[in-house]
């Protein structure tokens, strides 16, 4: 029993300094990029492996040792969900698959018990251990986590899907389509500065920059051509000379026009030539504090906090309530939950995010229903939903942030819901420690059909969040106007393009 409270004591410390983390990660994200917030992590996870194997009666630095390793968990998570950049088309699938696996990590303590009973000593596994994750950390992060967060996606709401701007060909022979034709090309050569000013003083994705490029390359070249059709009209025959210069103005520019097009229609930009947005960032990225003052926010913060306090109450009484078998399925299942993750991650691409909060919130319920009644087969049933439950909670969560959410604040957002909730949920587990070993004389039943309860009452909340949610969506839509051909045809140019917002006396919008 005393070597049990131990254990439970430690996983406390590891655990409070991965919620700490977890808000540290948000804020180094979106500050200092995950690629160093990442390898921050990394670094902390192999120095907590290390102490870990040194330590000894002589040198119990076994406490520290799990600080360290709360905090690198902390740490890693968030950047490592950025690796859903490279998949914008399944950005749902990416942050559940990322999410869930995390499960897989409860098949460690089993392969290094394994590996000590074999005869390793204690010392020898953790330093394994340590050069495993240190490798491992170097290769994912190094390849795969990007510069820069999810604020790659947003930029793209600074440029709309306009009418088409660009400029006919010149290929009329009449000379009053041409006057007219010539008089639109002086007021758009007049309108030209302005604009590129504008341009220089916003954060566009490179692939913008390289649009309007071709575009003033397109209008230099009809008007040198202009030029030299009045010229050819002034000349003894203005019939042929006419008909030569529309042939040639046929050609150059009718090739820059195609490739113009072409390279539009390749990156989701069809529907018009894009221009300045009439949305300011203002509008827009909208500060922390205004986004973390929503309702949308707080109740997600409140749904988080119930499903933190119900898994981590499960998890830490679960060989209280549990058969043995049902904690030998517990242990297996934990890491296997990740197979149906993958049908489900599928399914968040096309299914509202709070509906499938509501879907998971019914898998936690029935998970607290069945292991309430306690007989054999709905035990083993519990387990079973719990672990699904577990994998999916966190990720969803990241989602919703992600989904209603501007990704300049993704990090801080995140890591403030994590932090939350989790310091809640170690607060009341605290007190459902006082309440089981006092009045309820070590009866756990109660306080397990006492969570079941809750997470059906949580419908309540759920419910107007997705209407909520809905309204919000539509709102970001209106903004994103050329985001769902982006992020579903097309991979970005340019994500690891740092973001950095103008002062607010140099912004503009058209």
């Amino acid at each position: 029993v005393a070597q049990q409270e131990s254990v439970r004591a430690l996983f406390s410390y590891a655990y409070a300094a991965r919620l700490v983390a977890t808000a540290v990660a948000g804020l180094l994200v979106d500050l200092a990029g995950p690629k160093v917030t990442a390898l921050l992590g990394a670094a902390a996870s192999v120095g907590a492996w290390l102490l870990l194997g040194a330590s000894s009666a002589a040198f119990p630095s076994h406490y520290f040792s799990f600080l360290l390793l709360g905090g690198g968990s902390g740490l890693t998570q968030l950047p490592l969900l950025c690796v859903a950049n490279l998949f914008p088309g399944g950005l749902g699938f990416s942050l559940t698959l990322l999410g869930a696996a995390a499960s897989l990590s409860h098949a460690a303590p089993s392969l290094l018990n394994l590996l000590h009973s074999r005869g390793c000593s204690f010392a020898a596994v953790c330093c394994g251990y340590a050069a495993f994750v240190a490798l491992l950390a170097l290769l994912l992060v190094g390849l795969l986590v990007p510069l820069e967060g999810f604020i790659g996606v947003d930029l793209f709401v600074l440029v709309r899907s306009m009418p088409s701007q660009r400029p006919s060909v010149a290929n009329s022979s009449d000379p009053a389509a041409l006057q007219l034709q010539q008089q639109q090309q002086q007021q758009q050569q007049l309108q030209q500065p302005a604009q590129v000013q504008a341009l220089q003083l916003q954060a566009q994705p490179q692939a913008i920059q390289l649009q309007h490029h071709l575009q003033q390359q397109l209008q230099q070249l009809q008007l040198q051509q202009q030029q030299q059709l009045q010229l050819q009209q002034q000349q003894a025959n203005p019939a042929a000379a006419a008909a030569a210069a529309a042939a040639a103005a046929a050609a150059s520019p009718d090739r820059l026009q195609r490739t113009l097009s072409s390279w539009e229609d390749t990156q989701g930009l069809s529907g018009g030539a894009a221009g300045l947005s009439t949305v300011t960032d203002e509008e827009y990225f909208r500060p922390f504090k205004l986004e973390a003052c929503t309702f949308l926010y707080v109740a997600v913060c409140l749904y988080f906090t119930v499903c933190s306090i119900s898994v981590l109450y499960y998890i830490k009484t679960a060989r209280e309530f549990l058969t043995k078998k049902a904690v030998r399925v517990l242990e297996v299942s934990a890491p296997l939950s990740i197979l149906p993750c993958v049908v489900i991650g599928r399914v968040s691409d096309f299914v509202p995010v709070v509906y499938m909060m509501m879907g998971l919130n019914l898998v936690g319920a029935l998970s607290y229903m069945f292991v309430s009644i306690g007989s054999g087969g709905c035990v083993v049933v519990s387990v079973v939903l719990f672990c699904i439950y577990l994998a999916l909670f966190v990720s969803q969560m990241f989602i919703y942030t992600k989904t209603l959410f501007t990704s300049a604040n993704f990090g801080k957002l995140a890591g403030v819901c994590c932090l939350v909730g989790g310091l809640v949920s170690v607060g009341v587990e605290k007190l459902y420690g006082l309440v089981v070993d006092g009045p309820l004389a070590g009866n756990c039943r109660p306080i397990l059909w006492l969570h079941f309860g809750v997470l059906l009452l949580l419908y309540l909340l759920l419910l107007p969040m997705a209407r909520a949610a809905a309204r919000k969506k539509a709102e970001l839509n209106c903004y994103r106007e050329i985001a769902p051909k982006v992020t579903t045809a097309r991979t970005f140019p340019d994500v690891s393009l740092r973001f950095t917002r103008p002062p607010p006396s140099s912004r503009t919008s058209s």
